[in-house]
């Protein structure tokens, strides 16, 4: 297993363990050694790591929670025109010959 698929197993206090135990050792070892770079390389993926757990288990505590959001409501009036036959024809028909005298 590798690191990272370590760390993804781990617990968010075992990563913070595992955080502790890189700056411990970060200390003891020589800057100039190539480890330390490595050490560094380990602390920084390991405090990504943490931090993506964090957010995921606050946006776990998010879902639960049942909220509705109310945006307002809409009041709507539909007006249906009674027309007669005749009235009905003679619209449809001048909007046929306005739409022709268009084209």
């Amino acid at each position: 297993m590798d690191y990272i698929a370590k760390l993804y197993s781990m617990s968010e206090d075992k990563i913070s363990q595992e955080i502790m135990n890189l700056h411990k050792k970060l200390a003891t070892v020589n800057g100039t050694s190539p480890i330390y770079s490595q050490l560094l390389e380990m602390l920084d993926t390991a405090e990504t790591i943490r931090q993506e757990k964090m957010i995921m288990s606050s946006l776990k505590e998010e879902d639960k929670k049942d909220t509705v959001v109310e945006i307002g409501s809409v009041d709507s009036v539909v007006y249906t025109p009674i027309y007669s036959q005749e009235e009905f024809l003679e619209t449809v028909a001048k909007m046929y010959i306005n739409d022709k005298g268009k084209k």
